[in-house]
């Protein structure tokens, strides 16, 4: 998570995250798109949510600013102006082996 403010009761809490980015994993993809999906996009802070799939090079990005529509990337770069900063989707999947999936 990503908050632009300090605002937080601690170093574990976010109040009002702007950026949230999810791995998703066999075990926690439903809820990932749906519970957590529906809970996130209802806080009013949040601009954007990424899912970023563990067994493929894929990118899914939700803005606020497109009606959480989805955006899917599996190269290049993710701009996230919201926060000022981008990832360089290679560079998330570096450390993984996507041979065995």
């Amino acid at each position: 998570m990503v908050a632009c403010t300090d605002r937080n009761p601690d170093r574990y809490t976010i109040e009002a995250p702007e950026l949230i980015l999810e791995v998703l994993s066999p075990s926690t993809e439903r809820i990932d798109r749906s519970e957590k999906f529906a809970a996130y996009t209802g806080l009013a802070s949040l601009q954007v949510y990424v899912l970023v799939h563990q067994s493929r090079r894929q990118v899914e990005m939700f803005r606020r600013s497109t009606g959480w529509q989805p955006e899917v990337f599996d190269e290049g770069r993710l701009e996230l102006p919201e926060v000022g900063a981008g990832l360089d989707i290679g560079e998330l999947h570096s450390r993984i082996d996507l041979t065995e999936a």
